[in-house]
């Protein structure tokens, strides 16, 4: 669930750690969400918008909510990614 928490930039709760970009996270969050923190205790992950700042969270290893938040609030500038992706992939 979408969650408006604000979250300091570059720390995540103490039990949370962030999330090694090249490693772990999909293009879609590198791409749209800064400071990806994982959550082990709780299986979850949350990560800022990097257009509006809202905080997105949901199971780790699942985007679903990071693609339905892209989807209501920022679904241009999520078509345009998608499109540059698929135009140079060919």
């Amino acid at each position: 669930m979408a969650s408006n928490a604000d979250v300091p930039d570059n720390t995540c709760d103490n039990d949370i750690a962030i999330v090694d970009d090249n490693l772990h996270c999909p293009p879609v969050l590198k791409e749209f969400f800064s400071n990806v923190c994982l959550n082990t205790e709780k299986n979850r992950w949350s990560s800022k918008c990097k257009k509006c700042s809202t905080v997105i969270s949901d199971t780790y290893k699942t985007t679903s909510n990071f693609l339905k938040h892209l989807k209501k609030k920022h679904q241009s500038m999520l078509d345009e990614w998608k499109n540059n992706n698929n135009n140079s992939a060919q």
